[in-house]
C-alpha cells in the first residue's frame, strides 16, 4: 500500500486541514459485491 498526506496550513502556520490518500491493489471481485449498498461521498 502506498500513501500520501497533504497538509494545509493557516496564516499562523498551524495545520488547518489534512488529506490522506491511500493506494492499494484492488480486492477480488467477490469482495466488491459486499459494497453494493455503500454510498461514496464526492
Amino acid at each position: 500500500m502506498n500513501s500520501v498526506s497533504v497538509y494545509e496550513f493557516d496564516d499562523a502556520g498551524k495545520i488547518s486541514h489534512i488529506d490522506v490518500y491511500l493506494q492499494m491493489a484492488l480486492p477480488e471481485g467477490a469482495m466488491l459485491g459486499s459494497y453494493e449498498d455503500v454510498r461514496i461521498s464526492e
